[in-house]
């Protein structure tokens, strides 16, 4: 348990790899100013705090979705909309979805960044504006069952709207 937070068995092997390579690339630089145990002390308490902070801004929902037209060339009309996620502060989430993979929560984000697409598409559904949205997905999140499992239900649950749902794997 880490500040009230508790942490899986699987939450502590990935944060304790990401020290380690962290420790690996960069420790004997840091080590040269102090000690390795204090150096190892600093970043895991970082990389803790890290984690948890992300888990509240997906818990709490300080996410925000954006939707950025595709446009068909042809017909000069969007084709769809892709949804892109930025947190509240409005920073790039390009750093924070690098550390959510190496860390293995990735498929937390990928779960809320899907959740709220499918929130829009029914809103457009129940407003009889139709639209398709293309939800970008990291290939981890798919090797997670608990993300398949989730998503399954999501998918299951939203019935016919599931055509206009796009999964857009990340490399």
């Amino acid at each position: 348990s880490f500040q009230g937070h508790s942490l899986g068995e699987d939450d502590v092997e990935s944060i304790l790899s990401h020290v380690l390579e962290r420790f690996r690339t960069q420790g004997a630089e840091a080590i040269a100013a102090g000690s390795a145990e204090a150096y190892l002390k600093k970043i895991t308490a970082e990389t803790l705090s890290r984690v948890v902070m992300m888990r509240d801004v997906i818990h709490e929902k300080r996410l925000s979705l954006h939707y950025q037209p595709i446009v068909d060339l042809i017909e000069r009309k969007p084709h769809h909309y892709e949804v892109l996620l930025r947190f509240a502060d409005g920073k790039s989430p390009f750093e924070d979805i690098q550390f959510a993979e190496q860390i293995n929560t990735i498929h937390e984000v990928d779960l809320a960044v899907t959740q709220g697409a499918v929130a829009r598409l029914q809103e457009a559904t129940a407003r009889n504006q139709p639209l398709s949205l293309a939800v970008n997905m990291s290939a981890r999140s798919l090797l997670n069952d608990n993300f398949l499992a989730m998503f399954e239900e999501l998918a299951e649950k939203i019935g016919d709207l599931r055509e206009h749902l796009i999964i857009e794997i990340t490399e």
